[in-house]
């Protein structure tokens, strides 16, 4: 099915296979907290990329109260320039969720942007070679993404997860599903930083994900391509953002969900039909979020 990827001996191993070095080409992101079950994984698999353009890591530590700090600071160790750790004086998630990607977006160096969170990690060492050749061969692509793997960390159970390949369906399936998998993503860094710049503060502040906002902007603003070849493993935790056994939580989340999709749909669709398309699929979702809100 896949097999985890292994870090390289040493440094030299992974900048060897540079061709083009005359600019950092990727940024590999990866925001991560209290992750020490998982990070080595995570880690290992972004330094095993074999590719012939330079590339960074940068992940950033939103405060780690176990063991991640020390697993990571044993890899700044061992890849002092190609790996680097950000830390925040203060948990970033704990104010929005947004804030975690809009500071590390302010760390970059490269001119493409690939995300891998601490809990997830990568099976192709090609993976961002594989994308940053489609970027470069098309001015106007925003957006790569590609198949992958859920991995569900209870039973161990291993399904596919498809890209969308059809970019019509792509260009109108966020706003009813979302598809495109963080951790398989590629972007411009152009892009990823203006995104922030764009959207309000106060309105990213409501959101309780990030990803599909993304997706939609990028998708408004140029091309999107996905690759079809499994790269990445996603794990099923029984508690995550998107996952949880608390009902109002998820209530919530899909509540974020719908606002986040009505804001592009008004604000940059400019859709009556989709808006209210929109409404009418979701009126379950409203109704649960103002019932719970009644109670409260």
């Amino acid at each position: 099915m896949f097999q985890k990827l292994i870090a390289p001996v040493s440094e030299y191993e992974i900048t060897k296979n540079w061709k083009y070095t005359d600019k950092t080409y990727v940024s590999i992101l990866c925001p991560t907290y209290n992750q020490e079950e998982f990070i080595e994984d995570t880690i290992s698999s972004l330094l095993a990329q074999v590719s012939e353009y330079k590339f960074e890591i940068i992940v950033q530590d939103d405060c780690s109260i176990d063991n991640t700090s020390k697993i990571l600071k044993r890899f700044e160790e061992l890849y002092p320039n190609v790996f680097s750790v950000v830390t925040p004086n203060t948990n970033l998630y704990s104010e929005y969720i947004s804030l975690v990607w809009k500071n590390l977006a302010n760390k970059i160096n490269g001119e493409y942007v690939a995300i891998c969170e601490g809990d997830d990690f990568w099976c192709d060492s090609n993976k961002i070679q594989l994308q940053i050749k489609e970027h470069l061969s098309n001015s106007k692509l925003e957006l790569t993404y590609t198949d992958a793997y859920r991995l569900n960390n209870e039973s161990k159970e291993i399904y596919h997860v498809p890209g969308i390949v059809d970019s019509y369906h792509f260009k109108h399936g966020p706003f009813f599903e979302k598809r495109v998998m963080t951790l398989t993503a590629m972007f411009k860094a152009s892009s990823f930083k203006s995104f922030f710049e764009d959207i309000p503060e106060f309105v990213m502040k409501s959101w309780k994900l990030t990803d599909l906002p993304l997706w939609l902007y990028l998708e408004g603003i140029g091309e999107s391509k996905c690759i079809k070849s499994k790269t990445s493993v996603y794990r099923v935790l029984s508690e995550s953002a998107s996952r949880s056994n608390n009902t109002s939580r998820i209530t919530e989340f899909n509540y974020s969900v719908l606002q986040i999709k009505l804001y592009f749909s008004v604000n940059y669709n400019k859709s009556l039909y989709l808006t209210i398309l929109l409404l009418i699929k979701n009126y379950k979702t409203i109704v649960k979020y103002f019932r719970r809100k009644s109670f409260k």
